[in-house]
């Protein structure tokens, strides 16, 4: 058919914001319109107030027929917009604009229409056109710059609501899918989570799972046809103007259209796609997560993100060009996006700390490094650092029954005494007690030391003076209260030990609490077909003094992942004198009752207790459970745990939000 004979109609969708309705068709009416006849339909919901109808029935529209669909109940908006999309078919329309009524059009929006309905109307690829233009990414309100090509479009695998267009072909693929699909659970790998959190009353996540799962694409113009005011209505609460963009002014005459394999293509996390060949990776094994949605690699070998992981390093890049995978493709240097192999573990918390000290210049400038306290962390420090080949001359230290003795080797030295040798030094503090170690601090710049001191670790970690911490990694913003123990393990970002708490070659995640008195129970004994439980009869390790057997026969120590014997998640409660078997597995978001004995592994969310722990409940239903566990927000960055502080206390409206 040519397109001059194509009836491509407007459906203009309206609830209850009559000023809203009123601006919409006012743009409409004013807009450019290059043919005789262009049929209107205004549908509105049900609501009490008359005059909306009674403006919609009014309405003067000079361009073609008009229409007025009211409906006598009320739809909801996903109904709503379901009804409408079926206009199509009921008024014989070819393709349809479709605007709610808080949308605002540009003077020449129809040219843009016509012309992207003619390339894209029979291209089995596309779901649809979009209007809009995202500045934005709105699975994280991210700013997003897609990158720029030849051509005037580009495509995503995320359906737009802010001003679309649906032929009748891409309107009868979708509907049929949605018949078959809708009872189904909805979150999934493949869709943002914060997607799957939108309320019941959304049919814009239903379309967008429909692009993920048949492959298809949304074309989108780099220079929007339509921007959003967001008003106050189903889905907002409030008004704002965060996803407003500027428009374009004036005529267009012609587009210029690349089709799926010239244009620059995004899936629906807003990540390129595409990017295997300039990595030299295969696109199958690839999952890229610039923006930090991806729930965990998707399972793919090569990981390329901006977060902090602890794989092999394959490559990495600088994060300064506004497009993000610019920084890639232009091989941008820097250290903060990253290609891992998830193939191979690699510890790169402890290779950041490394790089701390190198790049203070030590090897450069030809300085040797003192350990400011020679305690146990400063052997944990002088053991890894040697290994490295960073020369640590000695320890320094204010105890005067220490000073002058040697240490794991070194001398230990007084802080007076490191004046005389001020020029080819730089000091390392190693003290985790937070106080001391900023009153060190201080007497050290008082002296004239304060451009010899280098990073120290967790300098804002509050670590009581009576708790002991050895061999282990404090990731950060951590609490070790009295008489708690952190021996071989790591302590994930802003979690804690409560006192007296005692964990042993663990690594607990971030964001969790571990209560008053809970342990780790190291060792077994085996409890069926050895005739005894004794030592003797199974270990040469001769820890009781003697053996009765030549070689070990059961293994007594079991381990969790990563060589941890217990592994404690994100966002875990464990209560007050709770136990744990090694070799367990704590889920994130479990919760472990006081007293309980852990002898299972947990699932996410799940609620334990008693001897042995037993199953009580889940924290969340399980599309929440699956949302939150792909989310991870935990491994998110303070700005945007702070940003959305307010709603962690409603599970459904942080969902809906984030």
């Amino acid at each position: 058919m040519d397109l001059s004979e194509k009836k491509i109609g407007i459906i203009a969708i309206g609830y209850n914001r009559h000023g809203s309705l009123k601006r919409l068709l006012y743009f409409l009416e004013k807009a450019n319109y290059s043919v005789s006849s262009v049929p209107l339909i205004i549908s509105l919901d049900y609501c009490d107030d008359y005059k909306i109808k009674e403006y919609a029935n009014e309405f003067q529209w000079i361009h073609g027929e008009k229409t007025v669909c009211f409906s006598n109940t009320r739809l909801g908006l996903r109904n709503h917009v379901l009804k409408c999309g079926n206009y199509i078919n009921e008024y014989e329309l070819d393709a349809a604009v479709v605007f709610e009524d808080d949308i605002v059009p540009a003077w020449d929006y129809y040219t843009y229409v016509r012309q992207a309905v003619e390339c894209f109307g029979d291209d089995e690829q596309i779901a649809g056109i979009a209007l809009y233009s995202h500045k934005k990414n709105p699975n994280g309100r991210e700013p997003f710059q897609p990158a720029y090509s030849q051509y005037d479009n580009y495509f995503m695998q995320y359906a737009c609501s802010w001003g679309q267009v649906w032929t009748k072909k891409q309107w009868n693929c979708f509907y049929e899918w949605y018949l078959e699909h809708k009872e189904e659970l909805f979150c999934q790998i493949t869709v943002p989570s914060n997607v799957c959190g939108w309320p019941e009353s959304s049919w814009l996540k239903y379309y967008i799972k429909y692009c993920v799962e048949r492959r298809k694409y949304f074309v989108y113009p780099y220079v929007a046809l339509a921007t959003n005011f967001n008003e106050a209505g189903t889905h907002v609460k409030e008004t704002e103007n965060s996803f407003q963009i500027p428009i374009l002014e004036g005529k267009k005459e012609n587009y210029f259209f690349g089709n799926l394999d010239e244009a620059i293509k995004y899936d629906a996390f807003f990540e390129r796609i595409g990017l295997g060949k300039t990595l030299g990776v295969r696109e199958e094994e690839l999952c890229i997560d610039l923006y930090g949605k991806q729930p965990k690699h998707r399972n793919c070998r090569y990981w390329l993100t901006s977060g902090k992981a602890d794989y092999h390093i394959q490559k990495q890049y600088g994060n300064s060009l506004k497009v993000k995978e610019q920084n890639v493709i232009y091989e941008i240097g820097g250290n903060e996006i990253f290609l891992y192999d998830t193939l191979e573990k690699r510890d790169n918390h402890w290779n950041d700390m490394k790089q701390l000290v190198k790049e203070s210049n030590i090897t450069a400038e030809r300085k040797g490094l003192v350990l400011a306290g020679a305690g146990a962390n400063g052997k944990w420090w002088l053991e890894r650092l040697e290994a490295e080949n960073i020369e640590v001359l000695c320890f320094a230290d204010m105890d005067e029954n220490k000073i002058g003795r040697e240490l794991y080797g070194k001398k230990i030295i007084s802080y007076h005494e490191m004046k005389k040798i001020q020029d080819k030094i730089n000091i390392f503090i190693t003290i985790l007690n937070t106080k001391v170690k900023k009153e060190l601090e201080t007497m050290l710049m008082e002296m004239g030391f304060e451009a010899q001191i280098i990073g120290s670790p967790c300098s804002d970690c509050q670590i009581s003076e009576n708790s002991s911490v050895y061999n282990s990694y404090l990731e950060g913003k951590n609490l070790m209260l009295d008489g708690a123990e952190l021996i071989n393990s790591w302590l994930g970002r802003c979690s804690y030990l409560s006192e007296h708490a005692k964990l042993k070659n663990t690594k607990v995640g971030r964001y969790s609490c571990i209560g008053p008195d809970v342990q780790i129970i190291m060792g077994q004994h085996p409890t069926s077909d050895f005739v005894s439980i004794h030592p003797a009869f199974y270990s040469t390790k001769n820890e009781i003094g003697y053996s009765y057997v030549e070689k070990n026969k059961f293994d007594e120590i079991r381990r969790a992942r990563g060589g941890y014997s217990v592994i404690i998640g994100n966002d875990v409660w464990i209560g007050m004198g709770a136990r744990i078997m090694e070799g367990v597995t704590i889920a994130d978001g479990s919760v472990i009752a006081a007293g309980a004995v852990v002898v299972n592994n947990t699932k996410p969310f799940e609620v334990v207790g008693g001897v042995p722990a037993k199953h009580i409940k889940y924290r969340f239903n399980e599309e929440e459970r699956d949302c939150l566990s792909e989310l991870e927000w935990w491994n998110k960055d303070l700005k945007w745990i702070t940003e959305h502080a307010e709603k962690f206390e409603n599970i459904k409206l942080f969902l809906s939000d984030v």
